[in-house]
């Protein structure tokens, strides 16, 4: 039985040297690194560039003695942890912003949760004294013993405390040295990598043994003392009452409970575990890979927490001896002498003629279990997946190697392994340690994961990438949309956003209603005008002027005069024509500025618009401002203006109505195509140009009734907007080509607009101080909230060869201009095809969701810069979307490099039904919604078609009209009576029938 008494001899680590560093009890310096993974996809080329930076840096380390390089993997299904905190911080968010989303969270998590698990990844790299020359170790001693005399009067005793600056001074900046190059070298190959703070460092040695929670602090020096006085009588060290200065030792505060030895195993509370050692590594390392071992192990229905330590020292022909002489001498007379000679000769071989440096080997597991029969089943499985590893050899140790065994496969807590030595080749090691497994790039963000279960989550407009433009494309089905929605869901919800973001989107289709939905369901009551997803149609009721300004303002931002003369244009540039006509830019700017000033009351000259009582039966806003005149006894007469009333409201504080009467006071289209009939355009420009664009412009008056009216529709203060254009964005001619871009133009001006106004654009306003100060603090507020546009179906404008180089150049400058404003942009379509160069070489996230055959995953990965790797990969990778998720190839542009990793979006029922996109499941939904409430409805949803779609049942129903064989049995009979009943003896709507199926459910379970 191992006491805790006898702990200090599971582990040499003494103290802290620095931050990063801990000195060993012989003076030895250790430093453990957390590796968070490779960065990039690992093919063939990329491993022999891993390979070869890898073992180009361990051949430093081995060509002198005294380095020990330890590599450590972590494995556990149960632990959920990572999955967990993410989802707490996007549930503390939701919270703040008072969203009631518990049930989505809920279901996402078990979702993701069911296909993750934990595993980690650390190298423990130490320096010790043999690395000294003698006059150097024999001076770094002295200088030690020198220390301890000093420091020992103020010590409790030596086992019970931490023996302060035991660490060799004359190894500090070797070691220091070694370690900054080591990780630089990792970050070379692509393998992200950071030395461990040694609290942390701490924590993760003493998790791997005993429960500990995320404050948990080890007591180091440095930290505030734990001062006190002996009460014991005077010792050969002072006297009593002396002062004494007590840090704990560091195997006490890292072994908090007895170990005890029973049977073979080892027993920590209601925990067991086994150590086990590999006596024989595999014949081949080169061909036997850790993902090899990892499928073996984690291949069978129950897998189970495992760890793995490898320690590679240098000198391994030193281990051979007069084994090698021996073994030449007596060849002849047994084949066991003569292979072993011959694989003595291919080690000499290599390290003498190739230069390759020969290394000792040692390897060690542990397995953990909860009940000793457990553990014997783990172990017993354990060791078979070893052994069956290239012919390896592995077994348990007896007596005090269980735990040695056990300590040395913990992070950094034991430099030392219990595993017989072997001599491998150096070239062969990169195979065999786990370097390989999957990177994350954030620790937060958008729940994402490996294919094999690693959690790789997403931020969103972080700090690690210079600009957020994202770009996603996949065909029809490929989980595009629903993927758009969770990013757009989780952008949202971000972890530690104090109030809510600003999102917009763009879409052709009502894709992204279901998660606009979700968003205004959540909120209060009294919150709910925040979230809106509108249909625009071609009507009055969605008049929006682009030519308005922010409240106050009499003349227009740059960026919005920029877009002005960019729609001008675009109207007057004849159907079919590629480029504008020469000079028509020109003639728009002036036609612009010319529009402001005249309608502005700045200038003597100028002519604003008068005040008008106005009667529109259908225009509340109307109402509101007559109402609101006479309510606050603001004087008005034929000559008042309507400048001079949105000063009025402004100043009493009375924003809306002050915003009202701005878009009377601001130019129309029709001003605009007045302006072109006055001599001075029509003498500048010509009499041919001008009359062009006027006749240009009325027809679009004509045409586009949301163009030319005064605003009516606004966002009215939401911050979540979606623009479904798919009523008013046509497509089949040149007329509906350009009514699309049109529209697209208006959308983003709606949506876009809001987001465009620097500090410098506050001149522009009033003078007087309440504008002043408004206007500060709203650009203050707006700066640092983030914003995310995005526009989907992209394709629907890039491929309008008539528009598609302005619009294409408007959407650009927002791209290069985003990073000014800290707006986030997403541009999805179906092919790679639809995203113009300049997009796709600004774009710092690219989604890939679907490559239909190998020719499409080449050029999509040679479009996106994504490397041969990536194209080999995406059709295998690449599915379409299931219950595990939806598949997509991505490619990450961070500050340090480009990450480019096979991920999967991994959602439950209840968040499947609440985001999906097709037009079947919104029908139902909707509908659904209506009748029961949100959460009920997605509940019954989810429990009946977990798949989050009805489309296949619904394909089901429909051959199942003209088949006797009824796939619901008395069921269809009952449905479909009665849907045909509502048919009134017409078809029958199967839609319907899975309707009222639905709605049977919900009654038979209480909900209706």
């Amino acid at each position: 039985m191992t006491k805790t008494g006898y702990t200090k001899y599971l582990t040499d680590l003494e103290t802290a040297d620095d931050d990063t560093t801990f000195a060993l009890n012989d003076s030895s310096l250790s430093t453990l690194i957390e590796v968070s993974g490779l960065m990039t996809l690992a093919g063939r080329e990329e491993f022999q560039n891993i390979s070869r930076i890898l073992t180009e840096s361990l051949s430093l380390l081995m060509k002198t003695q005294g380095i020990t390089v330890a590599f450590y993997f972590q494995y556990d299904p149960q632990d959920k942890s990572l999955v967990h905190k993410n989802f707490e911080g996007m549930r503390n968010t939701a919270k703040s912003l008072q969203f009631d989303m518990d049930d989505v969270f809920s279901d996402w998590e078990r979702a993701m949760s069911r296909y993750v698990h934990g595993e980690s990844v650390y190298i423990a790299l130490t320096t010790r004294l043999s690395k000294l020359v003698g006059y150097q170790k024999k001076k770094a001693k002295a200088a030690i013993q020198e220390q301890q005399r000093k420091t020992l009067p103020l010590r409790e005793s030596v086992w019970a405390s931490q023996s302060m600056d035991k660490g060799a001074v004359e190894l500090r900046n070797s070691h220091a040295a070694m370690v900054a190059s080591f990780v630089q070298n990792l970050g070379r190959a692509r393998i992200s990598a950071r030395p461990c703070e040694v609290h942390d460092a701490i924590r993760i040695m003493r998790g791997a043994l005993f429960p500990v929670g995320e404050q948990y602090r080890a007591l180091l020096p440095g930290d505030r003392l734990s001062v006190r006085f002996k009460d014991k009588l005077g010792t050969m060290y002072g006297p009593k009452d002396t002062l004494e200065i007590h840090y704990p030792s560091l195997h006490s505060q890292i072994f908090r409970q007895s170990m005890e030895l029973e049977g073979g195993a080892i027993r920590i509370g209601d925990r067991w575990f086994q150590g086990i050692t590999m006596s024989v590594p595999p014949e081949n390392l080169s061909s036997m890979t850790f993902n090899t071992l990892l499928q073996r192990i984690n291949g069978a229905p129950d897998p189970f927490p495992w760890r793995m330590a490898i320690h590679l020292d240098s000198g391994g022909l030193d281990l051979l001896g007069m084994r090698d002489t021996l073994a030449t001498l007596f060849a002849g007379t047994s084949s066991v002498n003569r292979r072993y000679n011959r694989a003595v000769k291919e080690l000499r071989s290599l390290y003498e003629v190739e230069g390759t440096a020969i290394v000792r080997f040692r390897c060690t597991f542990s397995v953990e279990a909860s009940s000793r029969e457990e553990l014997a089943d783990r172990s017993s499985r354990m060791i078979a997946a070893i052994n069956d590893w290239g012919n390896a050899d592995a077994a348990k140790p007896l007596g005090m190697g269980q735990p040695l065994a056990l300590c040395a496969t913990i992070p950094g807590l034991l430099s030392k392994s219990p595993a017989p030595s072997a001599a491998a080749p150096l070239s062969d090691i990169p195979r065999f340690v786990p370097l390989l497994r999957p990177g994350q790039n954030w620790e937060d963000g958008m729940p994402l994961r490996s294919p094999d279960g690693c959690f790789l989550p997403y931020r969103e407009g972080s700090s690690k990438q210079a600009s957020f433009i994202e770009v996603g494309i996949g065909p029809l089905g490929s989980g595009k949309s629903a993927t758009l929605n969770v990013i757009n869901l989780s952008f949202l919800m971000a972890a530690g956003l104090p109030r809510m973001p600003y999102l917009s989107v763009v879409d052709i289709g009502p894709s992204s209603k279901g998660v606009v939905s979700l968003i205004q369901s959540g909120l209060p009551e009294d919150q709910q005008h925040l979230a809106v997803y509108k249909r625009i149609q071609m009507t009055r009721e969605y008049a929006a002027n682009p030519f308005d300004t922010w409240t106050g303002f009499r003349y227009p931002t740059s960026s919005q005069k920029s877009f002005l003369v960019g729609l001008v244009t675009l109207i007057g540039t004849p159907v079919g024509y590629d480029q504008a006509p020469k000079h028509l830019p020109d003639l728009a700017n002036l036609l612009v500025e010319k529009a402001y000033s005249r309608y502005a009351d700045d200038k003597d000259n100028a002519q604003p618009k008068l005040y008008r009582p106005m009667v529109e039966a259908d225009n509340y806003d109307v109402e509101v401002l007559d109402k609101a005149i006479q309510e606050e006894g603001i004087p008005v007469d034929s000559k008042t203006t309507w400048w001079e009333l949105v000063d009025a409201f402004f100043l009493k504080g009375m924003r809306h109505e002050a915003e009202i009467a701005n878009r009377y006071a601001v130019p129309t289209l029709k001003d605009i195509a007045a302006l072109t009939s006055e001599q001075d355009v029509v003498a500048f420009f010509g009499e041919e140009l001008t009359r062009a664009l006027r006749t240009s412009l009325m027809g679009a008056i004509s045409q586009y009734v949301i163009l030319s009216e005064p605003t009516r529709f606004t966002l009215q203060g939401a911050k979540v907007v979606a623009l479904d254009l798919d009523e008013v964005a046509k497509k089949g001619s040149a007329v509906s080509d350009r009514q699309t871009a049109v529209v697209y133009m208006l959308a983003r001006h709606i949506v876009l607009s809001r987001f465009f106004f620097e500090e410098g654009d506050i001149r522009g306003a009033p003078k007087d101080r309440a504008y002043q100060e408004y206007y500060q603090k709203f650009y203050e507020d707006l700066r640092i909230d983030p914003k995310r546009i995005c526009f989907d179906e992209l394709h629907r404008i890039t491929k309008n060869s008539t528009v598609a180089g302005q619009i294409v150049s408007d959407v650009e400058t927002v791209i290069r201009e985003s990073r000014k404003w800290n707006i986030h942009i997403g541009l999805y379509s179906q092919s790679h095809e639809d995203i113009p160069k300049i997009m796709r070489d600004l774009a710092t996230t690219v989604f890939i969701f679907g490559a239909n055959d190998a020719k499409v995953a080449s050029e999509s990965a040679e479009c996106f810069s994504m490397g041969d790797t990536a194209a080999e990969r995406m059709p295998g990778d690449l599915r379409k979307p299931s219950r595990e998720g939806a598949t997509m190839m991505v490619k990450f542009v961070l500050d340090d490099g480009v990450s480019i990793q096979s991920l999967m979006n991994t959602v439950g029922p209840i968040t499947l039904w609440a985001i999906s996109s097709t037009s079947e499941d919104s029908s139902l939904r909707s509908r659904l919604y209506r009748d029961l409430g949100q959460r009920p409805a997605r509940a019954i949803l989810a429990k009946m078609y977990p798949g989050g779609t009805v489309k296949d049942t619904k394909e089901s129903l429909q051959r199942s009209l003209a088949d006797p064989r009824h796939i619901w049995g008395e069921r269809w009979d009952e449905h479909y009576r009665k849907a045909r009943a509502i048919a009134g003896g017409d078809a029958v709507d199967v839609m319907e029938m899975i309707y009222l199926d639905v709605m049977k459910r919900a009654r038979a379970e209480g909900l209706v």
